[in-house]
């Protein structure tokens, strides 16, 4: 739920989700319509049915214990490298390097400065100074370093504890004064777009698919040919499926 997404918009969430479904198994059981709908708000719709699946692939193949082993891990549905290893790490306290965003940035700044960082030179730094025994508390640390001192935007360089030792100090701060920040309203988003068509569906229980087209295009200035490829990938991801040309969320 954290992935890209606030924690002030994903906290009531979170307890509303661990209040519908407390067990892995009352997840697994949980039909996917129900599963959106609980999930609306917080984009990515995708995630919430991988997690969905992934309780039932915990149920199916592990007893519904979820596994520790990062490579059992990496086979449910939607776990890449990235969400297996927090897992593993946040749950088992397995000693594994979990990079997000923030780990990236705080990493490269401090061992290599502005220039650009290739990935495997960053993971072998990581891994190496990671404290063993310590991997749950250690990235938490780093991800919390990121997001509240090494910012992406505005680092506290003059008052950060490591700009004694950090490479990219204090070449940083006129960097990123020269950057030029461009941003794309949330509105004009595909995330936001794909989100509005799982919400008419889910309200209204199936929709005809020009209806939808008709609805969205009323609703602000959306081009048809991007609607319709954003139906064609809910279908293909398997949220939604279409029949005799209404749309209906997936089972």
């Amino acid at each position: 739920m954290l992935q890209q997404t606030q924690v002030d918009r994903v906290k009531p969430k979170y307890l509303a989700w661990r209040q519908a479904w407390p067990t892995t198994k009352s997840l697994a059981e949980a039909p996917l319509h129900d599963v959106l709908k609980l999930w609306s708000g917080l984009g990515y719709n995708s995630r919430a049915k991988r997690l969905r699946d992934s309780a039932r692939a915990v149920m199916e193949r592990f007893g519904g214990k979820w596994p520790r082993d990062i490579a059992e891990l990496e086979s449910l549905p939607g776990f890449g490298p990235y969400t297996a290893r927090a897992v593993a790490s946040f749950s088992y306290n397995v000693d594994t390097a979990v990079i997000d965003t923030n780990v990236r940035r705080v990493m490269s700044r401090i061992f290599f400065g502005i220039r650009a960082t290739e990935q495997s030179e960053l993971d072998e730094v990581v891994e190496h100074i990671l404290p063993r025994g310590k991997s749950s508390d250690w990235n938490a640390a780093l991800m919390d370093f990121g997001s509240a001192v090494c910012t992406s935007r505005s680092p506290k360089c003059k008052t950060c504890p490591m700009k004694n030792y950090c490479r990219a100090y204090p070449a940083i701060l006129d960097q990123n004064r020269m950057k030029k920040v461009s941003s794309v309203k949330f509105q004009d988003s595909d995330r936001y777009l794909r989100g509005q068509i799982i919400k008419h569906v889910i309200e209204q229980g199936s929709v005809p698919r020009m209806a939808l087209i008709a609805s969205l295009q009323r609703m602000k200035v959306v081009d048809k040919k991007r609607v319709v490829r954003l139906m064609d990938l809910l279908v293909v991801e398997g949220l939604v499926v279409e029949r005799n040309g209404r749309l209906y969320i997936a089972s």
